[in-house]
């Protein structure tokens, strides 16, 4: 467990400590856009703590794989735990490490852009939610042909650093980019700034949830009636098991003994 917490800890953590140094301003300003800094801090997470925590890295992710019943409550707690953990030692490095930074209001906070409604920020971060846990689930759903799926992290890693990208590069003006419930709380404990935490804590989460319905009971190979009913009310439930086969043949099983 204390893995868990500790991969996490630390893949979160990088990715914010390198996002927040990335602010730096003046002479010290970096060179490439924020988008790829951020996408490629996915990338390099992904990779290094895959094998240890899945990585969640995001609580909309932990919340995901919980739902879909590939992680337990206890350690989903954890993860996110180590997530907002890591992210409140990244920024705090950041604001130490580079100058100026310390200084800055609201450093690393997650806000609406000027002139976006609170409402356009939270359609915009549910959605942008439902598109990253949609990709993760393609790619974690066990009834693809082996060539679609994870197989290797490799292939995961650089189809999250393609997906952040886009979506930072359309997103990160406009909202700030969030989709991470932890980071977004970490930063507003920083800043002992909650004014529009609410965003994104509830939008990430509402995203999450529809993209877990969506995928599991529709875009799924594995999808049918029979198996969400064993999804939602089997405690024994096995993601393996593709259950309108195993239903189909149960019917033909009984129409022979009735015929019989």
């Amino acid at each position: 467990m204390f893995r868990v917490f500790a991969s996490e800890a630390f893949g979160l953590g990088m990715i914010v400590f390198i996002v927040a140094c990335h602010g730096a301003g003046g002479e010290l300003k970096s060179p490439v856009s924020g988008p790829v800094t951020a996408s490629a801090a996915f990338a390099v997470a992904v990779w290094t703590m895959g094998p240890i925590s899945g990585p969640q890295l995001t609580a909309a992710l932990s919340l995901a794989l919980l739902l879909t019943r590939r992680m337990n409550f206890v350690y989903g707690i954890i993860g996110v735990l180590g997530q907002l953990c890591g992210s409140l030692l990244g920024i705090g490095l950041a604001a130490c490490l580079i100058p100026g930074l310390r200084d800055r209001t609201n450093f690393a906070l997650h806000a609406p852009g000027p002139g976006v409604t609170d409402g356009q920020a939270f359609g915009l971060e549910c959605i942008c939610t439902f598109l990253l846990i949609a990709c993760c689930l393609s790619t974690l759903d066990e009834s693809r042909n082996a060539h679609w799926a994870q197989g290797h992290v490799t292939q995961f890693s650089v189809v999250v650093f393609l997906l952040i990208l886009m979506l930072a590069a359309i997103i990160a003006k406009i909202t700030g980019c969030g989709m991470n419930p932890a980071a977004s709380m970490a930063a507003a404990v920083y800043n002992n700034n909650y004014k529009k935490l609410w965003i994104y804590i509830v939008a990430p989460v509402v995203g999450a949830i529809i993209a877990v319905l969506f995928w599991e009971m529709v875009l799924s190979d594995a999808a049918s009636i029979e198996r969400t009913k064993h999804w939602l009310t089997d405690p024994h439930f096995d993601r393996t098991k593709d259950y309108k086969r195993l239903n189909q043949q149960g019917n033909v099983m009984h129409e022979s003994e009735e015929a019989m």
